[in-house]
Parts: structure tokens; sequence; C-alpha cells
């Protein structure tokens, strides 16, 4: 998948203010969700920079406002331990191992540990994100109720089709 494609699809996923408005949310609480949720291409960036697609994303996209969930992205790319930090989330991060492309969550308490794999590609990244956006936005429309274990389990388990041994609970 193109980042162009996968940007797409999280505008076609995102909730808007009329979705917001007709839930139940405040005009000001939707207009401020929907620019949260805006992904746009930073100036002057438009070529690809590097093998991954990731990098790219974070590197050409203004993700500093965005959010997944829990996932928050930012524009500073850093490194801990010979990982790239490409999100936090709640006590700790997602992590990309340049060379592999796997991508793992790293709790802050736990930085050496890397046992915790969401997925081995950046493709199936792109995916399970989109799932998680899903969710989310259906959470925002009131389609379904964040509290709901099953229904959080029911996304989980999109995800692991894609990526059967990852570890899913951070993105919900």
């Amino acid at each position: 998948m193109r980042l162009e494609e996968f940007i797409q699809k999280l505008e076609e996923l995102k909730p808007n203010i009329d979705d917001l408005v007709n839930s139940g949310y405040s005009l000001e609480f939707a207009k401020t969700t929907t620019e949260r949720l805006d992904i746009k291409l930073k100036k002057g960036s438009l070529n690809n920079i590097s093998n991954s697609k990731i990098v790219d994303l974070l590197t050409k996209y203004e993700l500093s406002l965005f959010s997944i969930n829990n996932v928050t992205f930012s524009d500073v790319l850093r490194k801990i331990n010979g990982l790239l930090v490409i999100a936090n989330i709640e006590g700790g991060y997602l992590m990309l191992d340049e060379e592999s492309y796997e991508i793992f969550v790293v709790y802050a308490d736990d930085i050496e540990n890397r046992d915790t794999l969401i997925c081995d590609n950046e493709e199936s990244f792109l995916k399970i994100l989109l799932i998680a956006f899903d969710y989310d936005s259906k959470v925002y429309k009131k389609e379904v109720l964040g509290i709901d274990n099953k229904v959080r389990e029911d996304f989980i388990k999109k995800c692991e089709l894609i990526s059967p041994f990852g570890f899913f609970e951070p993105l919900f």
C-alpha cells in the first residue's frame, strides 16, 4: 500500500463534523476533533526520502496533532537503543527496527525489552493502524462503545489476521 492510499483510507474512515454532532457532541468538540484527525502533507515534501514507509509517513506528513486511540505521533524522529521511536503509547513507545522493519511495543520502564512484537513489516503495520483508526472512528461516532471489551476483542482479532503473533492491546 502506498502512503497516499493509506492517507486516503484514513480520510474515508474519519468521522466528519456532522457525524460527531449527530452523535451528541458539541459543534466545538466536533470541529476540534476533525481538525486533530486531519493529516496534511508538509510543505516541500513530495518525494519519498527513505526506504521506509513509516519514516516517510512521519517526515512527509504533519502528524503532531493526529492520534489513533492511545497512539500519538511526533515530528521529531529519535532513536532509543537502536530502534526508531515512531509513536508514543501509554507507558511507552511503538518502535521500528530500521533493518528488519519489525515494529515493537517498548515500555519506558523496560526499555531494553524487544519481545513485544506488533508485526514484522511496515505494510502490515499500516493495515493494523487502519483497523485501530476504524475502531477509534466508530467509538467517536458512537457506533460502538469504547468500554465494550467484546468489540475491542473483535478489532484485535482483525489485527491478528494480519499479524498472528502480534500484541495489539496498546492500540486499543
